[in-house]
This record gives structure tokens, sequence and C-alpha cells, in this order.
């Protein structure tokens, strides 16, 4: 009938939208890390992401008390926002800042909706991968130079949701030495940008996985603010003993030169 061909287009449409894959939506993000395109940029490309984080570092450490360690979550225990979040600042991205809810979880909905406003320097320089996801992750644990240890001496006694977290300054942050330990570096997994998530160090854990984007290896910022290109055959003892800040290791790198 001539009357019903409306309703008929209606229920169509309601049906396909029925259908849509759920992995369109940003509400149905993964809570894990994502396995990462193939990498394809090259050594020295890859490398200017990682050293204008380490520029950003530096200036955040000029205002600070250390490196930024995340954020209070809401119940004023566990990181809500990453230290990626609180680097905004010094990378000029103000605007992008003030919006966030720094007294919310990462993927609280208000929060959640920022994860595709992530700038160009946590992205991959070859343009791959989902938006909203980085390679450049920290190392936390009881070694890593990035563990929370305390909080802003600006900070009330007591924490409250939304204040920032810090790991110890350098160098007492790296007993090892700041020039024979990581501080960032390109995981083979990938993560959402604002979340918290970085890779442990220390005992326990296994050695942390690099790579995923640049070819033939990883690059990866020291905290003294230098950055060197780890071949992917580099022995994993070496790699584990480059993580950890209280390690007891001093590793020499072939062709590195140690800044003065």
């Amino acid at each position: 009938m001539p009357g019903s061909r409306p309703a008929a287009v209606i229920g169509l449409v309601a049906a396909l939208l029925l259908l849509l894959p759920a992995c369109g939506r940003r509400d149905a993000l993964p809570d894990e890390p994502i396995a990462p395109p193939e990498p394809s940029a090259s050594p020295e490309v890859s490398q200017k992401k990682l050293k204008e984080i380490a520029a950003a570092l530096d200036g955040y450490i000029q205002v600070g008390n250390g490196l930024p360690a995340g954020l209070l979550g809401p119940d004023a225990k566990a990181p809500g926002l990453s230290w990626r979040v609180q680097l905004l600042r010094v990378l000029g991205h103000r605007e992008l800042y003030d919006a966030f809810e720094m007294t919310e979880p990462w993927d609280s909905p208000h929060n959640r909706k920022l994860i595709d406003r992530m700038p160009a320097v946590y992205a991959r320089p070859d343009g791959k991968g989902p938006p909203g996801y980085t390679h450049y992750r920290g190392l936390v644990g009881p070694q890593g130079a990035l563990e929370p240890r305390g909080r802003h001496p600006a900070d009330p006694p007591r924490p409250e949701p939304g204040h920032a977290l810090y790991s110890l300054p350098l160098p007492a942050g790296a007993p090892d030495g700041t020039s024979h330990t990581l501080l960032v570096v390109e995981a083979e997994e990938a993560v959402v940008w604002t979340r918290p998530d970085e890779l442990p160090v220390g005992p326990g854990h296994p050695v942390p996985k690099l790579g995923g984007v640049a070819r033939g290896g990883a690059n990866v910022l020291f905290c003294d603010g230098s950055v060197y290109f780890l071949p992917a055959d580099t022995p994993a003892d070496t790699v584990k003993a480059l993580c950890t800040a209280s390690g007891g290791e001093t590793v020499e790198l072939p062709g590195r030169v140690l800044p003065k």
C-alpha cells in the first residue's frame, strides 16, 4: 500500500543503525593497549617527536619540582590523567589543557570527548594508527623514572582529586645516572594518550617491548635529555638495565656520545 512505504523506510533505517559496529563509537574504546601498524618511519623522523617531548619535560622541570607523573583521580589515590596531559601547558596547548576536568578520570564522559584532540607531537610520524593513540610512554614502577612518589609542595597536606603527582627531581630520581636511565620510549603497543598507562619496570616485570614506530628498532629518551636509537637486536639485559633508574647498572651504548 502507498501509505505504508514511509513506515517501511523508517524501519529499514532503524535496523541499519542497530547494525553499526561498536568500534566506531568513542564510548567503545578498548581498555587494553592495541597492536600498532607496521613500523614505517625513519629513525631520524621519529626522533624529532622525542626531542620535542624532551624540551617540554625540561621546561616543566624548570617551573615544577620534578617530572610529571600524572594526576590524582576521583578517589584521590589512583592517577586520573597521564603526564602527557600535564605537559600540554608547556607544549603550547594551554587551551586544551584547560578543557580537561582534572578531578575526573581519563575516561569520564567529559574527558573522553578530548581524546581525538591529541597533539601531533604524540602521534606516529607516519600518520598511521587509530586517532588518539600514542606510542610515547614513560617507565614506571619502584625503579622507574616516572614513578609517582609525591605531590607538588604547593599542594595541601592531604591529597585531593585533580592534584598533580610528581616523581623525584632529577638527578635524585635516577641514582644510576641521568645518562644511563631511560625516561620515555617508543613502546611497541599504543595506548590512549590521556590514559595513565605506562610501561612497568623493576623486579617482577618483564623487559618492556619497544618499537612500533621506527624501522629496525626504537628511539628512546634518557633522563639527561638525549635521544638515542636502540636497534631491535639490542640484548634484553641491556634494555632492562637502561629502563631502571636505581638498578645499579651502567650501560655504555655503541656510538653514543654523552652530554657534557
